[in-house]
């Protein structure tokens, strides 16, 4: 619960000594404990005429602003994110919402483009710290009777493109911390999740090349067998133009279930479809043994536990 003294400490912003600030700087110590609302930097010390009291060079102030935002918004308390969370929850439960494509559990490590760190989407470049702000965010949502997509697998936080746009490749940027969240998160397997795929390309996981959207190494090979994760697996909109730029509705289709997609997602805001359309084309790839069936009735089997999970918590 967020406390009196956290809500005055978001009244203040103050003014404080030093270019560097570590874990044991008093400033750090006023953003993560008391909950300061913002500071101030200067130049110049007023009473010795003096510069250098916070600002020194650009590096110096690029360092400065990085270091304090990580302890104004990193060590934000578990009672400040409880209530938060719980005031999400509880609006998109009162409007009747049982799915939220939340939370985002890519790393922020690149603030300077792509759409993740730069849109600030991520909670952190710490992968410990995605884990405990994400399974919060999970617990408090499900409590609610919503269940939550964890994403974007396998890591779109070093992407510097959007795959709204087109093809995003991450093969040499990509770090294997990003994997982390999701090998830690999948554990808790009684919770009311899922994982949405990426439409990133990233070599080293998929030897063809191809968005792990549609990728069997990445989503089969890797997610299914060497995470043991037997949830839903949904695909990121398919209207994506990483996507539909490239590959036909039939071949998207194909790929992405071959690969173990379970639910895909057709936004109609990048493109327009109909739902008998796609169920007419899955349908087809099946007749043609393109698809096994079994490819069906696994994802049938995945989506039905999961309702079911999201139905026991709203009877509880």
């Amino acid at each position: 619960m967020i406390t009196l003294r956290n809500k005055i400490g978001q009244m203040l912003i103050i003014g404080f000594q030093g270019c560097e600030i570590n874990e044991h700087s008093p400033i750090s110590q006023w953003l993560s404990n008391d909950g300061v609302g913002g500071v101030l930097l200067f130049d110049k010390e007023l009473d010795t005429g003096s510069y250098g009291k916070n600002l020194k060079s650009q590096a110096k102030i690029k360092q400065l602003t990085h270091q304090l935002n990580h302890y104004s918004a990193n060590d934000l308390s578990d009672s400040a994110l409880e209530e938060e969370f719980g005031q999400m929850a509880s609006t998109l439960q009162s409007l009747g919402f049982n799915l939220n494509f939340a939370p985002v559990v890519d790393l922020d490590l690149n603030n300077q483009e792509g759409i993740i760190g730069k849109l600030k989407r991520s909670f952190s470049s710490d992968p410990a710290q995605i884990v405990r702000v994400a399974r919060q965010f999970v617990d408090v949502f499900s409590r609610h009777g919503i269940a939550c997509a964890y994403k974007h697998f396998p890591g779109h936080g070093s992407a510097v493109g959007d795959t709204h746009e087109g093809f995003v490749d991450v093969t040499n940027t990509f770090k294997p911390e990003e994997l982390v969240p999701y090998q830690r998160l999948l554990q808790d397997v009684y919770k009311p999740t899922m994982v949405m795929t990426a439409h990133v390309i990233n070599k080293h996981l998929d030897s063809k090349g191809l968005p792990a959207t549609l990728s069997h190494e990445v989503l089969t090979g890797m997610l299914r067998r060497e995470m043991g994760y037997d949830g839903v697996i949904i695909s990121d909109d398919l209207q994506m133009h990483a996507i539909s730029n490239h590959y036909s509705l039939e071949e998207s289709l194909c790929l992405t279930i071959n690969a173990g997609a379970d639910m895909m997602i057709f936004a109609n805001q990048l493109g327009s479809i109909t739902a008998p359309e796609v169920i007419d084309c899955v349908e087809q790839l099946v007749l043609h043994r393109k698809i096994d069936p079994q490819r069906i009735d696994d994802a049938y089997r995945r989506i039905m536990r999961l309702k079911q999970q999201i139905s026991c918590i709203e009877l509880a």
